[in-house]
C-alpha cells in the first residue's frame, strides 16, 4: 500500500464520520436522511475508482479496504452519541446593568 492509498483511506472514513453524524442529526430532527447518504456515496464511489485506478498489486483488491473504511466510518458517526446542543435561553445569563455616576450639582 501506498500514501495516496493511505489517504483514500482515511478520507473515506472521515467523510463517512460526518456523513454518519448528518444522517442521525436529520434521524433526530426529522430531516431528509437520503441527502448525507447520498453525498457519502458521491465521494465513496469516486475514492473507490481512484483506489482501483492507483492499486498497484497482483489483486487489484484495495478498493475493497476503502469500502469498508468508508462503511465503518458511516455506521460509527452514526452510532456515536448525539451531543445536545446549549442555547443561551438555557444558560439563563442575564445582562449586568451597572449604574454610571452622575455628576451632583454644587
Amino acid at each position: 500500500m501506498n500514501l495516496p492509498l493511505f489517504l483514500c483511506i482515511m478520507i473515506a472514513l472521515v467523510s463517512g464520520l460526518h456523513a454518519g453524524r448528518s444522517f442521525l442529526k436529520a434521524h433526530l430532527e426529522g430531516g431528509n436522511m437520503v441527502i448525507p447518504a447520498l453525498a457519502h456515496m458521491a465521494v465513496s464511489a469516486a475514492l473507490m475508482v481512484l483506489s482501483v485506478l492507483l492499486d498497484t498489486t497482483d489483486t487489484n483488491m484495495l478498493w475493497m479496504i476503502v469500502a469498508t473504511g468508508s462503511m465503518a466510518g458511516l455506521g460509527l458517526g452514526a452510532m456515536l452519541p448525539a451531543r445536545p446542543a446549549q442555547v443561551a435561553a438555557d444558560l439563563d445569563i442575564q445582562p449586568e446593568v451597572v449604574a454610571l455616576p452622575t455628576a451632583q450639582a454644587a
